[in-house]
């Protein structure tokens, strides 16, 4: 649980800051467009997908290109 509200924070930030929607987001780094909306309604995550998470947003700290926008509907690829 304690793993959950950071996370929370920081993604909350990162969306803030590079304007990249909730379920583009959670698309991108989980494969699942609820993703954010499942954290906000008080869900946990374990903590390798915490790290899979942010080590997206450290990869992408300008949020999503453009050219990436079209593969959104795609799940990312496994790990």
């Amino acid at each position: 649980m304690t793993t959950r509200i950071p996370l929370s924070y920081e993604i909350e930030t990162f969306l803030d800051q590079t304007g990249v929607a909730p379920t583009t987001f959670g698309r991108l780094t989980v494969g699942d467009p609820h993703f954010v909306g499942r954290l906000r309604r008080g869900g946990d995550v374990k903590t390798v997908t915490a790290d899979k998470v942010r080590s997206w947003m450290a990869a992408h700290p300008d949020g999503v290109p453009r050219s990436d926008q079209s593969a959104e509907s795609q799940p990312p690829e496994a790990a």
